[in-house]
């Protein structure tokens, strides 16, 4: 039975490591820390104001390392009350009326977009005709 050198292990081994993914643009170490150099993550546009039932499209940037930047991708969406407004993959959903703050995180980073939700239009019966209710209106 032949033996193979250690030679060709370490062979091997070198070049199994330069054909590796880990050449240092990890974006989260397991420990939750990033590793990103000085830069910010944005979201635009940073304030909407949508209706009730309407949904709208954030997006986001990563502002600093060339080499980084982009559009994030496995960005973490979350919004700060969900009865106003929810968000998934940054496709925002008025829920009712009122504001809310879009949180997206990526690589240690957050970015943040103002939310306002218009409330529906009420329906109201229709208005009153001349002389009906004792309304002195011309007609």
């Amino acid at each position: 039975m032949r033996t193979v050198s250690p030679i060709v292990y370490a062979t091997v081994a070198a070049l199994l490591l330069a054909c590796s993914d880990s050449t240092g643009t990890d974006i989260t170490r397991p420990d939750g820390t990033s590793n990103l150099p000085g830069g910010s993550l944005r979201v635009s546009p940073a304030a909407i104001m949508i209706q009730s039932g309407q949904t709208f499209r954030l997006t986001t940037r990563y502002i600093g390392d060339p080499a980084l930047a982009s559009r994030p991708s496995n960005v973490a969406w979350t919004s700060s009350d969900a009865s106003v407004a929810t968000v998934s993959s940054g496709l925002v959903s008025g829920v009712s009326g009122g504001q809310t703050r879009i949180v997206a995180s990526w690589g240690g980073s957050q970015a943040t977009a103002l939310v306002t939700v218009l409330a529906p239009l009420k329906k109201h019966e229709r208005p009153p005709l001349c002389g009906e209710q004792k309304l002195n209106l011309p007609c």
